[in-house]
């Protein structure tokens, strides 16, 4: 341990009889494990289902933390062992063996002689060995290899959108160009944690869980585009920098948002310091507010470790990347739609197949008060016997609810909605308004439109128009301001 780093531990000491925060932390710590089915983890751990996960993640209720061991391919990064860090300190130390063109003898001369960033900045200047990784940064370009490279079930996982709020414990780009093939470029906020304060000032947390996805580097982002940025490559500055954030009264804004979380880690060894430090400050500051039990991956060749995190809790599962595969199969797979009876003459929900992880929450929310719900999925059958049932539970619904989200205004921006499912279904709710119009004698029809608004669709823009009349002139319900309650209110209306 490094001198200075003391201090550090006697705080983590003091804060460890306080910890409550849900928590899954989940970590490679090399070559994958030959597990047998996940039903004897479960066995083994009876507290945790695979359902109630799922489900949780659908409702949105978990902030993803990823770690630099979850984010590679071990295919494409075999000597990285699937590790981003790895990778990074590789191209850092060919980045210095490089004068005008790359010495193989003087890269492994250092790779001999080094065997991290710690030990290279106990021999080098920080700032040094902080301009090498930039033009490590600088000179491997991750874009062309982005979908070979990046680990598949993290990039699975991220897909689901499941996560709105994304930690990264790593210092490279990853993350972050995973998140922007999801969300895209200009759908999700970048910030640094010392400065996530002046974003949340902004953000106020949204009941649906639908509010705009954000990235938070908790050790900073080595970045070529600000090269001032400031990132950690050794355990104590991590610690000295978690630290000194903790303490500032600035941070209160982001902790007020990511308390209403729990935590779900990937890719962190728990045996790692800087992550270490941070997860046990952390969760101090939630303090009692999130209760739940935590999960890990296997620890190896460590008991002590094990026996504590067992003393503690903690829930021991083995091979992040299987865990993240299976949690993408279930999270897909699980619905309680098929639990709870679908039912006409209420609310039909209409949706993006995109936009699954806001519609079904909401069909949820709203089954639990006792509203009558109907919501299209797609385990139902094809065919016109499929069309004859959706029509159907679109002309005796009482509240036609379509879903206007970031994926419908590309929709409508690409000109692309004429091949989107969701589309036929705002054209029956339109052909039936037009005959029920029609045909009352109010001139009214017999249904009500309530647009729900999420992501960052605007009812003022040009793409709007496209929408039925129906739809265009109906009042639309604001998940960013508007409470769960006001839209019972106004379902039952």
């Amino acid at each position: 341990m490094e001198a200075g780093s003391h201090e550090c531990i006697e705080t983590i000491l003091k804060l460890q009889n306080n910890i409550f925060a849900t928590v899954f932390i989940l970590s490679d710590n090399s070559m994958p494990v030959t597990t047998k089915p996940n039903e004897q983890r479960i066995r083994r751990d009876s507290d945790f289902t695979w359902q109630q996960f799922a489900k949780d993640c659908l409702l949105n209720k978990y902030a993803l933390v990823v770690g630099s061991e979850a984010v590679l391919n071990r295919d494409v990064n075999p000597e990285a062992e699937g590790n981003s860090l790895k990778l990074l300190f590789d191209l850092t130390l060919r980045q210095m063996a490089t004068k005008e063109e790359f010495n193989e003898h003087k890269y492994l001369e250092l790779k001999s002689e080094f065997q991290n960033f710690t030990e290279l900045i106990r021999d080098r200047n920080n700032e040094t060995v902080k301009d090498y990784v930039l033009k490590a940064l600088r000179n491997n370009d991750f874009l062309p290899l982005f979908d070979e490279e990046i680990e598949p079930s993290l990039m699975q996982l991220l897909q689901t959108r499941c996560f709105r709020i994304v930690l990264s414990t790593t210092i490279d780009p990853y993350v972050e160009i995973a998140m922007e093939k999801v969300w895209g470029k200009s759908n999700f906020d970048v910030v640094q944690i010392e400065n996530a304060q002046k974003t949340f000032k902004q953000v106020s947390y949204s009941e649906f869980g639908v509010a705009r996805p954000v990235l938070c580097y908790v050790f900073g982002k080595a970045d070529l585009e600000n090269p001032y940025n400031k990132f950690v490559l050794t355990e104590n500055d991590a610690m000295e920098k978690v630290a000194s954030w903790f303490k500032s009264h600035d941070s209160n804004n982001f902790l007020s948002y990511l308390k209403h979380f729990q935590l779900f880690s990937v890719g962190n060894k728990f045996d790692d310091w800087m992550f270490r430090f941070f997860w046990y400050l952390l969760r101090d500051k939630f303090g009692n507010a999130s209760g739940g039990q935590q999960v890990a991956v296997e620890i190896k060749n460590d008991d002590t470790l094990k026996h504590y995190l067992e003393h503690e809790k903690v829930k021991v599962f083995a091979d992040a990347r299987s865990f993240m595969q299976d949690a993408v199969n279930h999270i897909k797979t699980a619905t309680d739609v098929n639990l709870l009876p679908r039912q006409e003459n209420g609310v039909f929900i209409s949706y993006a197949h995109e936009d699954r992880y806001i519609a079904l929450p909401l069909f949820e929310r709203l089954h639990a008060v006792g509203v009558n719900v109907w919501l299209d999925e797609e385990k139902l059958e094809g065919g016109a016997e499929y069309e004859r049932r959706i029509r159907n539970a679109i002309n005796n619904c009482r509240v036609f609810m379509p879903i206007l989200s970031s994926q419908v205004k590309s929709d409508l921006v690409s000109n692309n909605i004429a091949n989107r499912w969701y589309h036929q279904e705002w054209d029956w709710a339109q052909s039936r308004h037009n005959d029920e119009c029609t045909l009352n004698e109010n001139g009214l029809a017999n249904f009500t439109v309530i647009p729900v608004v999420v992501g960052d669709y605007r009812f003022g823009e040009s793409y709007h128009q496209q929408l039925p009349p129906c739809m265009v002139k109906a009042t639309a319900f604001e998940t960013a301001k508007d409470t769960f309650e006001h839209l019972v209110k106004l379902t039952n209306a």
